[in-house]
Protein backbone atom coordinates (compact mmCIF):
# COMPACT_ATOMS: atom_id res chain seq x y z
CA UNK A 1 0.00 0.00 0.00
CA UNK A 2 1.25 3.84 -0.65
CA UNK A 3 1.84 5.34 2.09
CA UNK A 4 -1.25 8.52 2.89
CA UNK A 5 -0.68 11.55 1.02
CA UNK A 6 -0.64 14.87 2.71
CA UNK A 7 -4.82 15.67 3.34
CA UNK A 8 -4.68 19.19 2.28
CA UNK A 9 -3.70 18.56 -0.84
CA UNK A 10 -7.16 15.85 -1.72
CA UNK A 11 -9.07 18.32 -0.63
CA UNK A 12 -7.47 20.77 -2.66
CA UNK A 13 -7.73 18.50 -5.99
CA UNK A 14 -11.55 17.39 -4.63
CA UNK A 15 -12.68 21.05 -4.50
CA UNK A 16 -12.99 21.81 -8.38
CA UNK A 17 -14.89 18.41 -8.90
CA UNK A 18 -17.09 19.50 -6.48
CA UNK A 19 -17.74 23.13 -7.81
CA UNK A 20 -18.10 21.53 -11.19
CA UNK A 21 -20.61 19.06 -10.22
CA UNK A 22 -22.42 21.81 -8.40
CA UNK A 23 -22.87 24.04 -11.56
CA UNK A 24 -23.60 20.80 -13.80
CA UNK A 25 -26.49 20.23 -11.24
CA UNK A 26 -27.68 23.27 -11.35
CA UNK A 27 -27.99 23.38 -15.44
CA UNK A 28 -29.35 20.50 -15.18
CA UNK A 29 -32.11 21.70 -12.92
CA UNK A 30 -32.91 24.88 -14.63
CA UNK A 31 -32.73 23.03 -18.15
CA UNK A 32 -34.97 20.27 -16.74
CA UNK A 33 -37.63 23.14 -16.02
CA UNK A 34 -38.57 22.55 -12.99
CA UNK A 35 -37.06 25.70 -11.78
CA UNK A 36 -36.73 24.57 -8.10
CA UNK A 37 -32.95 25.54 -7.43
CA UNK A 38 -31.18 26.17 -4.62
CA UNK A 39 -30.63 29.28 -2.97
CA UNK A 40 -26.94 28.96 -3.86
CA UNK A 41 -27.82 27.76 -6.96
CA UNK A 42 -28.86 31.25 -7.86
CA UNK A 43 -27.02 33.15 -6.36
CA UNK A 44 -23.96 31.45 -7.98
CA UNK A 45 -26.10 32.06 -11.74
CA UNK A 46 -26.80 35.48 -10.79
CA UNK A 47 -22.77 36.08 -9.81
CA UNK A 48 -22.39 34.62 -13.21
CA UNK A 49 -25.34 36.54 -15.26
CA UNK A 50 -23.43 39.92 -13.73
CA UNK A 51 -19.98 38.81 -14.70
CA UNK A 52 -21.02 38.18 -18.26
CA UNK A 53 -23.13 41.67 -18.23
CA UNK A 54 -20.02 43.48 -17.31
CA UNK A 55 -17.49 41.62 -19.79
CA UNK A 56 -20.14 42.28 -22.28
CA UNK A 57 -20.00 46.08 -21.47
CA UNK A 58 -15.96 46.05 -21.46
CA UNK A 59 -16.16 44.23 -24.41
CA UNK A 60 -18.41 46.81 -25.87
CA UNK A 61 -16.58 49.90 -24.63
CA UNK A 62 -13.00 48.63 -25.70
CA UNK A 63 -14.51 48.17 -29.10
CA UNK A 64 -16.33 51.62 -29.37
CA UNK A 65 -13.31 53.24 -28.44
CA UNK A 66 -11.19 51.47 -30.82
CA UNK A 67 -13.42 52.87 -33.47
CA UNK A 68 -13.62 56.20 -32.28
CA UNK A 69 -9.82 56.53 -32.52
CA UNK A 70 -8.48 58.29 -35.84
CA UNK A 71 -5.94 56.70 -37.75
CA UNK A 72 -2.21 58.76 -37.00
CA UNK A 73 -0.02 58.88 -40.00
CA UNK A 74 3.64 59.79 -39.09
CA UNK A 75 4.47 61.85 -41.67
CA UNK A 76 8.02 63.14 -41.50
CA UNK A 77 8.02 67.13 -41.07
CA UNK A 78 10.73 69.86 -42.31
CA UNK A 79 12.51 69.50 -38.67
CA UNK A 80 13.04 65.75 -38.55
CA UNK A 81 14.59 66.08 -41.75
CA UNK A 82 16.54 68.76 -41.00
CA UNK A 83 17.93 67.17 -37.54
CA UNK A 84 18.31 63.94 -39.37
CA UNK A 85 20.86 65.89 -41.55
CA UNK A 86 22.87 67.98 -39.09
CA UNK A 87 25.74 66.89 -37.40
CA UNK A 88 23.98 68.74 -34.33
CA UNK A 89 22.82 67.28 -31.34
CA UNK A 90 21.23 67.49 -27.78
CA UNK A 91 20.69 71.23 -26.44
CA UNK A 92 22.59 73.05 -29.66
CA UNK A 93 19.98 70.95 -31.71
CA UNK A 94 17.54 71.93 -30.07
CA UNK A 95 17.90 76.05 -29.81
CA UNK A 96 19.42 76.09 -33.41
CA UNK A 97 17.20 73.62 -35.21
CA UNK A 98 13.65 73.49 -33.43
CA UNK A 99 14.09 76.95 -31.63
CA UNK A 100 13.53 75.76 -28.48
CA UNK A 101 15.42 76.92 -24.91
CA UNK A 102 16.62 75.63 -21.97
CA UNK A 103 15.17 76.62 -18.61
CA UNK A 104 16.97 74.44 -16.28
CA UNK A 105 19.90 72.43 -16.78
CA UNK A 106 20.28 69.54 -13.90
CA UNK A 107 23.21 67.14 -13.39
CA UNK A 108 22.77 62.91 -13.83
CA UNK A 109 23.63 61.64 -10.61
CA UNK A 110 27.22 60.15 -10.22
CA UNK A 111 27.94 62.82 -13.01
CA UNK A 112 29.64 65.95 -12.93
Amino acid sequence: AEPASDPSAALASAAPARAASGRQAAEASSSSGTGTQSRFHRAVAAQEAKAQRIADRWAALEESAAQARPAVEDIPSEEDEELESSSMYGRAAIERILGGRLEEERAIEGMA
